[in-house]
């Protein structure tokens, strides 16, 4: 699919200086800590 996108629109080394598995690691941080709290409030 990344392949088949045009040169302007491949993904690079980094995000604005910031490597993308910092920002995947991020990402999943955060999207478990709000299914966390979500469930919690559920239960409550």
């Amino acid at each position: 699919v990344i392949n088949s996108l045009p040169d302007d629109f491949h993904p690079g080394t980094d995000f604005c200086g910031i490597p993308w598995i910092v920002i995947i690691i991020a990402f999943l941080g955060i999207s478990t800590l709000a299914i966390f709290l979500w469930k919690t409030s559920l239960c409550v």
